[in-house]
Parts: structure tokens; C-alpha cells; sequence
């Protein structure tokens, strides 16, 4: 997904209005900035938070590469299972042209189905 210069700080503003959050210094895969918002948050009885996944739009300034379409953000989506499946971690991600709502319901699937899989005893071997 890209999104131009001109229209950036619409996506923004709609990006906050939806719950993400923007970090401009934090990075996951070396992108300029990005956007991060967490699903399924629960608090243990010690009052610990447990992430379900989050989801992460990663944003690429093209204006730093000798190119002639140099005027957008290359956009990068992002999916991260947290505390609540059998795995300690699950990535997946998007690099193509897709929108918002579609990368969130591929998500929702996609933690639904990990949510499934029965926790074993974490053997490499066991069958």
C-alpha cells in the first residue's frame, strides 16, 4: 500500500481516530515511523496486561531514494501474536495494496485460527 505526501495527514488523523498510535522512534523493521494498535487486551489477576495480537502499518519515506516516483509512503502491514496462543510469537505480514479493513478482518481470522491450536509440551520432536 502507499499513500502520497499530500495525504498523509488525513490517514493519520484516521489511523488515531481508529485507536493506533504512532511511534516515530521505536523500530520493528527499520520503516521512518509507525503505527501500532493492540487487540484482545485482558489483565490478569496481578493486574499483568496480555496482548491477544497487534497490528502495525509501517510507513517508508521514498523521498530518501533516488527514484522517480519519490512522493509517497510505501506502507507495510504488520500482524503480532501475542500472549494468548500456544506460540511465543506468530508474524505475518502484508506488503501489497490491500486496505485497512481488510489487512484487521485478516487478522481477526488469522488469531482466531492460532487461538485453536492446542497448547503441547513444546517438545521439537513430539509428534
Amino acid at each position: 500500500m502507499r499513500v502520497e505526501f499530500r495525504d498523509y495527514h488525513g490517514l493519520e488523523r484516521y489511523l488515531e481516530l481508529k485507536g493506533y498510535k504512532k511511534y516515530d522512534t521505536q523500530k520493528y523493521k527499520n520503516e521512518d515511523f509507525a503505527f501500532w494498535k493492540s487487540f484482545d487486551v485482558t489483565f490478569d489477576d496481578e493486574d499483568h496486561k496480555q496482548v491477544g495480537y497487534q497490528i502495525g502499518l509501517l510507513f517508508y519515506d521514498t523521498s530518501k531514494y533516488q527514484i522517480p516516483d519519490n512522493t509517497h509512503y510505501g506502507i507495510q502491514f504488520e500482524f503480532i501474536a501475542g500472549d494468548k496462543i500456544e506460540f511465543d510469537r506468530v508474524d505475518f505480514t502484508i506488503s501489497d495494496d490491500i486496505t485497512i479493513y481488510k489487512f484487521e478482518d485478516i487478522c481477526v481470522k488469522l488469531y482466531e485460527f492460532l487461538k485453536k491450536i492446542p497448547r503441547d509440551s513444546g517438545k521439537f520432536l513430539d509428534k
